[in-house]
C-alpha cells in the first residue's frame, strides 16, 4: 500500500528543487565508526556499528531508507507484487538495486539467507508473535532490529501500539536512521520538508472547515502495508492535522523535473 510516498516525494522533491541534488545524499559514516545509542519505542538500543546488510519490511520502511540515500546498505526487502506507482519516483532505481526477498512477510530464513545485521520493521508489519519473528528472537540470533516508532507498543493492552502522533513518529524514524547512518542532514531536511507541508494544509484549512484538525491515527505512508488479507487504509487517514485529504496536499517547487504536482498528490493503491 503506498501510503508514504505522497509525503516523502514532496518533500524529496522540495530538496530536489533547492539543492539541484536529486537523490544524491551525504556519504553515509564509514563502518568503522564508534557505536550509536537510539531511543527506539522508549528503550534506549545501542548499535556496535553502521549496519551494512539491512533488510526491511513493506513498501513504507523500505522507502524510508530510499529517501535516505540508503540503498546501498541494504541486503534486500519483502512486499507484496504492488509496490505503487513508480514512475518518477527519485529512488525508483533502489528497487532495481536492492534484493526482492520475499512476496510475503519476512522469516527467520529470509533474514539469515540474506546475512542481515538489522532489520527494520514494525510491530504488525512484519514483527509478529506468530512464526516467531520478533526483535528478541533476531537478538538470540546476532541480528539487531529497529522498530518502526509508529508501531511501538504502548503497554496498554500486550499488543495495543501507538506512543506518540504519527508524524512525530516518522520524524523520529527520520531522526533515528540519520544519526545511525550518518546521513543527518538528509533526515533534517527531509523533515523540514514534511514541516512545511504540514503546515501549508493547516493554514489552508478554513476554520469553520467540518472535521477534526489533530493528526489522523495513521499519517501518508508511515505506515507500511498490513501483513497479507489485512484491508489497507484509506488514502483519506493520510492527512496529518487535516480534515483535507491526501490529495490536496499543496506542491513544493517547482522541482526541477516538473514532476511534483502529479506524485505529490497520488493515491494509495
Amino acid at each position: 500500500m503506498p501510503a508514504l510516498r505522497p509525503l516523502v516525494l514532496a518533500a524529496a522533491l522540495t530538496l530536489t528543487a533547492v539543492t539541484g541534488c536529486g537523490a544524491t545524499v551525504e556519504p553515509t559514516t564509514t563502518t568503522d565508526a564508534k557505536a550509536v545509542t537510539l531511543t527506539n519505542c522508549g528503550r534506549e538500543v545501542t548499535y556496535d556499528k553502521v549496519p551494512e546488510r539491512v533488510v526491511t519490511n513493506d513498501v513504507g520502511i523500505t522507502e524510508l531508507m530510499f529517501a535516505l540515500g540508503l540503498e546501498d546498505r541494504m541486503a534486500g526487502f519483502a512486499m507484496p507484487d504492488d509496490k505503487g506507482d513508480l514512475t518518477g519516483v527519485p529512488w525508483k532505481d533502489g528497487y532495481d538495486k536492492v534484493k526482492w526477498l520475499s512476496k510475503d512477510q519476512l522469516t527467520k530464513e529470509n533474514v539469515l539467507d540474506a546475512r542481515a545485521d538489522l532489520v527494520f520493521a514494525g510491530w504488525n508489519y512484519g514483527f509478529r508473535e506468530e512464526g516467531g519473528f520478533t526483535p528478541d528472537a533476531l537478538k538470540k540470533l546476532g541480528i539487531p532490529s529497529y522498530i518502526l516508532t509508529e508501531s511501538c507498543r504502548n503497554g496498554r493492552t500486550e499488543s495495543s501500539r501507538g506512543i506518540m502522533p504519527p508524524l512525530e513518529a516518522l520524524y523520529t524514524d527520520l531522526t533515528n536512521l540519520g544519526k545511525l547512518f550518518g546521513v543527518e542532514k538528509r533526515a533534517a531536511d527531509l523533515i523540514a520538508g514534511f514541516r512545511k507541508q504540514v503546515a501549508a494544509v493547516r493554514a489552508g484549512i478554513p476554520a469553520d472547515a467540518p472535521g477534526p484538525r489533530s493528526s489522523s491515527t495513521t499519517a501518508a505512508r508511515t505506515s507500511p502495508s498490513p501483513p497479507a488479507g489485512t484491508p489497507p487504509p484509506t488514502r483519506s487517514s493520510a492527512r496529518p492535522a487535516a480534515s483535507t485529504s491526501c490529495t490536496t496536499w499543496p506542491t513544493p517547487g517547482p522541482p526541477s523535473d516538473g514532476r511534483a504536482s502529479s506524485h505529490a498528490t497520488r493515491t494509495s493503491s
